[in-house]
């Protein structure tokens, strides 16, 4: 593991550290390379820049010679105070630093101008549709039958099954356990002012080395598997025990089960990838830029009437 910081390391040490296969671990927790990851020195000089340029903002001493090889332009938000320097962070309208969430990053994934108007100009009308309500709902339902063994109503009795077969599971059954984490992945509270990453898992099983992630879902049936995903990278981050991740999707309409196995090391594979993501989140965050991806959804979007690019 590099003993300073990624962004104090001089190009030349991040160099020979890739050469020797040494683990090298950039601020935001991505993992550059190891004696088992390829070193890739694009996407380290990539994630090198993007370290220092975060480091810079945050207000963290950053070796001259490094700001003056990346050409980077230190931020005017960053003012002197005695021997260190402290940045004014960057709030949105509602007062709030920048935080992330799967929800977020699937916003900033669609459109960035859907995720600077939910998330950061905070314009956005919070409706929820008869869908919506529906599915929040069915959602409590099943929450406190996993904690409290409730009756189901009657429209949700097909889904006592699952329930049971999670318990039937053994070991430490939860329900809407929540996962914070501040910027340097200490667990926090929910609301907490510094918490940074958030993740919900709608059930939650651990058993010896192995955790069972359940997400009920109550509209229409995909593919995609990236929420549990992430949500076995959180567990992987929070619990180094875990070396085995179960998620599975329970689709209520079609009353049928879907998902994914994936190992410790992948888990871990998916935050780094992760975190590639929330840098380019971050950097549009801290210059107030979101790039438009007008699609089919912008007939959906709460910022298509001011949107230049709307389809």
């Amino acid at each position: 593991m590099n003993q300073k910081p990624f962004y104090a390391m001089s190009w030349e040490e991040v160099l020979r550290a890739g050469e020797a296969r040494q683990t090298l671990v950039s601020s935001g927790g991505y993992l550059v390379c190891s004696r088992d990851r390829m070193f890739n020195e694009k996407d380290a000089m990539y994630l090198w820049r993007a370290d220092i340029d975060n480091a810079l903002f945050k207000g963290f001493d950053v070796p001259e010679a490094n700001v003056k090889f990346t050409g980077t332009v230190v931020p005017k938000n960053i003012v002197a105070a005695g021997k260190e320097e402290k940045k004014s962070l960057v709030l949105n309208r509602k007062g709030k630093p920048f935080s992330w969430s799967f929800s977020a990053k699937a916003d900033y994934d669609t459109c960035g101008g859907m995720y600077a108007c939910k998330r950061f100009f905070c314009t956005a009308v919070d409706q929820q549709s008869e869908a919506m309500r529906d599915g929040n709902i069915k959602h409590k339902a099943l929450e406190l039958n996993i904690k409290d063994q409730k009756p189901l109503p009657a429209n949700l009795a097909f889904a006592l099954k699952y329930c049971d077969a999670f318990r039937k599971i053994g070991g430490k059954l939860e329900a809407e356990r929540e996962i914070t984490f501040d910027r340097g992945l200490k667990p926090v509270s929910w609301f907490a002012k510094d918490a940074w990453g958030r993740c919900k898992i709608d059930v939650l099983v651990r058993k010896g080395d192995t955790a069972v992630i359940v997400d009920w879902k109550s509209g229409k049936q995909k593919d995609d598997v990236e929420q549990v995903k992430l949500n076995a990278a959180f567990l992987a981050k929070l619990d180094p025990s875990i070396n085995r991740f179960i998620g599975k999707y329970v689709w209520l309409k079609n009353d049928c089960v879907s998902g994914v196995e994936i190992s410790r090391d992948e888990a871990l594979e998916v935050w780094d990838r992760t975190m590639i993501t929330l840098d380019e989140m971050e950097e549009c965050w801290r210059t107030e830029e979101f790039r438009n991806r007008p699609s089919g959804l912008c007939g959906w979007c709460p910022a298509a009437p001011d949107c230049p690019d709307r389809r």
